[in-house]
């Protein structure tokens, strides 16, 4: 099963195999947002051989859109060796469902599933506002695809490789929101702090002239009884 999660968007994608996994950031088209995608360090999705034509093997996406947003995917890398039913792309409204099967045809150049090598493929993914609004989050994962000759199934029941989209708060933005809040802080220490030094200063310069005056009528005085 693989797993997504959307904006404020953090997108992770966890896999069919136990493999270890690791966080890889990913830019997104909203200042002030970001998504991470953790992923397998061996994305690898399984085709299963048909029972009835062997040089044919299938693979079904079940895509879940546990978010509140419109999902828009796509799977890339299909070739005329691998075809999209009903097509490799769609629109999955919130909380509901969307699903595709891969279809791989062996090529005529390897004689079985074990000569075929593994092939590169992507998966594309899109957080929307509506089918024609603003994109509020996207992601790219890159996958690998190999059929395993061991595995068999029929057309009605090919092997399903799931994956949920999940919506959950971005701690970025947390972050960016506390260190914010942080900065006005010490911006009000220092206003503070400066007041306080004008303050000083003030007084310091009136005790000074109060002191200069004390002198000045001390000798004032002085000379004023002198004369008598």
């Amino acid at each position: 099963m693989s797993r997504w999660a959307f904006m404020a968007v953090s997108i992770n994608a966890t896999y069919d195999h136990d493999h270890g996994r690791d966080i890889i950031p990913i830019g997104t088209t909203e200042k002030g947002m970001y998504t991470e995608l953790e992923k397998g360090k061996y994305n690898v999705v399984m085709f299963a051989r048909d029972k009835t034509q062997p040089n044919l093997a299938r693979v079904k996406f079940l895509l879940c859109n546990n978010s509140k947003r419109l999902v828009d995917w796509t799977i890339k890398g299909v070739s005329e060796n691998i075809q999209a039913i009903p097509k490799a792309s769609g629109l999955i409204k919130a909380f509901d469902t969307g699903e595709c099967t891969l279809i791989w045809r062996r090529p005529n150049d390897y004689n079985s599933w074990r000569e075929q090598p593994p092939l590169k493929m992507l998966l594309q993914i899109k957080s929307m506002v509506s089918e024609r609004g603003k994109v509020m989050g996207k992601a790219y994962d890159k996958f690998r695809v190999v059929v395993d000759p061991n595995l068999m199934c029929t057309v009605d029941e090919p092997p399903i490789h799931k994956i949920v989209l999940n919506s959950k708060p971005a701690t970025m933005i947390l972050l960016k929101k506390n260190s914010k809040a942080k900065t006005d802080s010490n911006a009000g220490m220092q206003t503070e702090i400066g007041g306080k030094n004008v303050l000083d200063d003030s007084q310091r310069i009136n005790y000074i002239l109060l002191l200069l005056l004390s002198l000045l009528i001390t000798y004032l005085l002085k000379i004023f009884y002198q004369q008598k």
